[in-house]
């Protein structure tokens, strides 16, 4: 089999955002292929990349949710071994209210009316 990538990593770059990077490690690869499942499934194809790209990000992951990834290339129609599977979530994140209580008291809270925090601005 020709060689798979290697150092692969996952990380997660904002709320939605999963960003993976790896080592193109042969010049006959046509397509990357990408894999994702949430952890405790087993990854299936999820996308492709062009030849010798060396990084992708996945747009779609939801906040809080853990999602394991894995890359393959594929050279002269055979699929290499799949990278050993990387684990990231994407971070959570959730809208905040503020609002003047009177004219010197502040509260904040999630929109889920947990953490509410009020303050004094004297």
């Amino acid at each position: 089999l020709p060689s798979p990538p290697s150092n692969f990593t996952a990380t997660a770059t904002n709320t939605k955002n999963i960003e993976l990077n790896w080592s193109d490690n042969t010049t006959e690869e046509c397509i990357f292929i990408i894999y994702r499942a949430e952890t405790g499934n087993e990854v299936s194809p999820y996308d492709i990349m062009p030849k010798n790209s060396t990084t992708y990000t996945d747009y779609n992951a939801e906040p809080g949710v853990d999602y394991q990834y894995k890359v393959s290339a594929v050279v002269s129609g055979v699929e290499t071994n799949k990278t050993t599977g990387k684990t990231a979530v994407a971070g959570n994140w959730r809208p905040l209210n503020a609002s003047l209580v009177d004219l010197k008291d502040v509260q904040i809270d999630g929109t889920d009316g947990q953490d509410i925090i009020n303050f004094n601005t004297q």
